[in-house]
C-alpha cells in the first residue's frame, strides 16, 4: 500500500514560521591563545571615517571646513549666495543674529561681531535678502573693516595740560563772531603754556586703596559701653552743669539720692579701662597727654583724677566702688525698710485674714462635701479634706449632661450664711496682693541691709550723716521679716500645707474666691431672670388682667371726683 500523506499543518503555525527571522550564523570561534586575539585586533582595518582623516579627504577642522565652503560659494554665480540663502542664515551671522532674537542690544551684538573681527555694519544690511559680494567679503573677512574695532586699542597719551571746561559751540557758525578762527597758537606759546599750564600727574592724589589708611586711635572704653555710658550721663550730669569731677565728689560725699549713686557705680572705670585712660589722657601728675573726646572718656579721666588725689581715702577705682556702694545703700535704708514694712504688713494682713474667715472656710467645706458626695463607694470618699494644689481640679469638675455645671458653681448655689459675700469681698484684694509677693526677697533684702551696716560701721563710714539710724532701720525691717514670715507659717499649717510658699497659699486662696464670687453673681442673675420671667407670666392670667381692669376703672373714677369736686369749689 502507498505510503499515506503528511497531516497539513495548521495555517497559523506556517505564517509564524515564514515571520520567522533567520537563525544566525555561528560567530568564528575566537582564538584561545590572547597573543593570536591581539594581533587580529591589529590587523583588522580602521575606521573608515579616520581613513578620510588621515589620507586628507575629510579635514578634521570644523572652521577650516567652513571657510572652504564660504569661499566655494563666493566663487560661484559672480560672488553671490549660490542657494539664495538670507543674510541671517549665514552661518558667520547665526550666532548674533539669535543674539538680537533674544532681546540683546544691538549696541552690545555690534561690539561682540568687533570682537570676534566681523564688521558690525553687517547689521545695517537687509538680513532676509541674499548677501551680494561685497557682503560675502566682509563675511569672509577678506575686506577691511569700517566700523570702529573693539579690541587691540591703544591708549592715548593724556594731555600733560590744565584743561579749560567749556561749552563747545556745535552748530554753524556762520555769521557769528566765530566765523573767522584765529591762526591758533605757535610754537613759543605752546611751550609757555606748558610751562605755565603744565600737570604733573605723578604728584595727584592717589585714591581709593592707594591712599594710606588712617590708623584709628586707641580709645579706654569699648563702644557699646560708652554708648550706654553717654546716654545715663546726659542725665546724672545735667544738675553739675556737666562737671563730671564735681559730681563724682557730690557722690563720695553721699550728697546726692540713692538711686542716682546705683546708676553711677556700674559706670566706673575697671582696672584695665582705669589703667588705659590713665595711660592715654594723664601721666604722674595732672598733665594731659590727649584731650578726651567721649563722655565715657571724661569720666574715667575724672575717677584718674579722684585716685591720684588721694581724696576721701580712696586709691583704687575698686576703693571707689566700694564707698559708693556702701553709701547708696546707706541712703536707700530708709525707703528699703519701709518697703519691707509694707510688704510684710500685707502678708500678714492677708495670711490672717485667710486663716479666721468663716466665708473661705464655708466655701471649703462646701467644696468637700460636694466631693464626698460624688466620691461615694470609692476609695477616695469620706475625705476629711484636700490639699490647695489639688482645689483647681476639684473646682473645675463639671457635670456630665449638656448644662456643664461645675463643682464650684453646683456649691455656690447658696448663699453664704451670715455677712459671708461681704467678708470674701474684703478678703479678695488682700489675697490678691499677696500672692505677688515672697518671704524669700523680704528676708533677702533684710540680710542685705544688716551686712551693709556691719560693713559702714568697720569702714571710714562709720561718722557719716548716712550712717546715723541705719541700725534702726535695720532691726525694723528683720523685725517685719520675721513676723511675716511667722504669720504666712501659721496660714500655710492651717490649710494643710507644709512650706510658707506665698504664690502657692495665697494665689490658690485667691483663685477660689474670686471664682466663688463670680459664680455667686451668676447665680443672682438667674434668679433675677427668673423672678422677671415669673412675673411676666403671671401678668398674662385670665385673673391678673381683670385685676388691671378694675384698677384702671377705679383710677378713672377717683379721677372724675377730683374733677367734681373742683367744679363744686369754683361754683
Amino acid at each position: 500500500a502507498a505510503a499515506a500523506a503528511p497531516p497539513p499543518a495548521a495555517p497559523l503555525e506556517a505564517m509564524l514560521r515564514a515571520r520567522a527571522p533567520p537563525k544566525p550564523a555561528a560567530p568564528a570561534p575566537k582564538p584561545a591563545n590572547p597573543i593570536e586575539a591581539m594581533l587580529q585586533r591589529k590587523q583588522a582595518p580602521p575606521p573608515a571615517k579616520l581613513q578620510r582623516i588621515v589620507s586628507g579627504e575629510a579635514a578634521p577642522d570644523p572652521k577650516a571646513a567652513l571657510n572652504n565652503l564660504m569661499k566655494a560659494r563666493a566663487a560661484t554665480d559672480g560672488g553671490a549666495a549660490a542657494d539664495g540663502a538670507p543674510l541671517r542664515d549665514h552661518p558667520a551671522m547665526k550666532p548674533f543674529v539669535k543674539l538680537l532674537r533674544v532681546g540683546l542690544p544691538r549696541p552690545a551684538v555690534a561690539r561682540k561681531m568687533a570682537e570676534e573681527g566681523l564688521d558690525a555694519s553687517l547689521l545695517d544690511k537687509d538680513l532676509d535678502a541674499p548677501p551680494d559680494a561685497a557682503t560675502l567679503r566682509l563675511l569672509n573677512k577678506e575686506a577691511p573693516s569700517t566700523t570702529r574695532q573693539w579690541g587691540g586699542r591703544e591708549a592715548k597719551k593724556r594731555a600733560s595740560l590744565k584743561p579749560v571746561h567749556w561749552e563747545a559751540i556745535e552748530n554753524n557758525t556762520e555769521g557769528t563772531v566765530w566765523a573767522h578762527s584765529g591762526d591758533g597758537v605757535d610754537d613759543d606759546d605752546k611751550a609757555e603754556l606748558h610751562r605755565l599750564f603744565g600737570v604733573d600727574h605723578s604728584k595727584t592724589r592717589k585714591h581709593g586703596s592707594l591712599q594710606p589708611k588712617h590708623k584709628a586711635e586707641e580709645e579706654a572704653c569699648e563702644a557699646k559701653r560708652s554708648a550706654n555710658i553717654a546716654i545715663s550721663l546726659a542725665t546724672l550730669a545735667k544738675p553739675f552743669d556737666g562737671d563730671l569731677s564735681a559730681m563724682l565728689r557730690a557722690a563720695c560725699e553721699g550728697a546726692i539720692a540713692h538711686d542716682i549713686v546705683e546708676q553711677l557705680v556700674p559706670m566706673l572705670p575697671s582696672d584695665d579701662e582705669f589703667a588705659k585712660a590713665r595711660r592715654l589722657y594723664r601721666k604722674s601728675g595732672p598733665e594731659t597727654l590727649r584731650i578726651p573726646q567721649k563722655p565715657a572718656e571724661s569720666l574715667f579721666v575724672a575717677v584718674v583724677d579722684l585716685v591720684q588725689d588721694g581724696e576721701f581715702q580712696i586709691t583704687s577705682p575698686n576703693d571707689l566702688r566700694s564707698r559708693l556702694q556702701l553709701l547708696g545703700d546707706a541712703l536707700s535704708a530708709p525707703d528699703a525698710s519701709k518697703k519691707i514694712a509694707e510688704d510684710a504688713q500685707t502678708l500678714i494682713e492677708a495670711a490672717d485674714g485667710a486663716r479666721t474667715s468663716k466665708a473661705l472656710a464655708e466655701c471649703l467645706r462646701r467644696l468637700l462635701d460636694v466631693g464626698n458626695a460624688l466620691n461615694a463607694g470609692t476609695r477616695r470618699g469620706d475625705a476629711k479634706g484636700f490639699t490647695l494644689a489639688s482645689l483647681e481640679r476639684v473646682a473645675a469638675t463639671k457635670s456630665t449632661d449638656a448644662s456643664a455645671v461645675s463643682v464650684l458653681d453646683f456649691a455656690a448655689r447658696k448663699a453664704l450664711t451670715g455677712d459671708g459675700e461681704h467678708d470674701l469681698e474684703k478678703l479678695e484684694p488682700l489675697l490678691r496682693a499677696a500672692r505677688k509677693l515672697e518671704l524669700r526677697e523680704l528676708e533677702k533684702e533684710s540680710t542685705r541691709l544688716a551686712r551693709c551696716s556691719a560693713k559702714i560701721s568697720e569702714s571710714a563710714l562709720a561718722s557719716h550723716a548716712a550712717a546715723s539710724g541705719l541700725a534702726e532701720h535695720v532691726a525694723a525691717a528683720s523685725q517685719a521679716s520675721s513676723d511675716a514670715s511667722s504669720a504666712v507659717l501659721q496660714c500655710s499649717k492651717f490649710f494643710g500645707e507644709e512650706s510658707p510658699d506665698c504664690a502657692h497659699l495665697f494665689g490658690a486662696l485667691h483663685d477660689l474666691v474670686a471664682r466663688f464670687q463670680a459664680a455667686r453673681l451668676k447665680v443672682k442673675a438667674d434668679e433675677e431672670r427668673r423672678a422677671k420671667q415669673a412675673l411676666e407670666e403671671k401678668r398674662k392670667t385670665p385673673e391678673a388682667k381683670r385685676e388691671r381692669r378694675r384698677e384702671r376703672r377705679r383710677g378713672r373714677a377717683a379721677v372724675d371726683d377730683v374733677l367734681r369736686a373742683v367744679d363744686a369749689g369754683k361754683k
